[in-house]
């Protein structure tokens, strides 16, 4: 998948709309990388991911594509430590959008607030998340 496909596939197409082909680099709050799995449901994301020194940024979400899975995950620093939410909808399995504090769907419109828990349906599970980990510099992701 490219970029571009990568990002339309996030809900993410709104800051591209605006910024055009400046996209990764002009989103202000967020960073996007594409990661193979370090073994199989375990993906390894370098903590300095979250800063780009060229920039002097300081990113507060990463929206990784991460290979074997068929969405887009959001990596989001926390004041304590990391989430890492699944990016779809538990109801019919569309990609969500996120912005404004939650994730949204665009296809059937279940809600979610930035935890992932549902406040509107269809859908009625909450989004998965992910296993954060800390270790060496880097946020360990696995599936529960």
């Amino acid at each position: 998948m490219n970029r571009k496909e990568f990002i339309l596939k996030a809900g993410l197409g709104t800051c591209g709309i605006v910024l055009g082909s400046s996209l990764i680099s002009s989103c202000s709050t967020t960073q996007y990388l594409s990661l193979e799995p370090k073994s199989e449901g375990v993906w390894e994301v370098p903590i300095s991911a979250f800063f780009d020194p060229e920039k002097e940024k300081n990113y507060q979400v990463l929206i990784l594509e991460l290979k074997g899975l068929n969405a887009p995950v959001a990596l989001e620093k926390l004041d304590q430590g990391y989430q890492a939410i699944l990016m779809q909808c538990t109801h019919k399995g569309c990609t969500v959008n996120r912005g404004g504090g939650m994730f949204t769907c665009p296809c059937h419109g279940s809600e979610f607030d930035a935890q992932g828990k549902v406040l509107e349906g269809p859908a009625q599970k909450d989004l998965l998340k992910l296993t954060t980990q800390i270790e060496d510099e880097k946020i360990i992701l696995s599936l529960p």
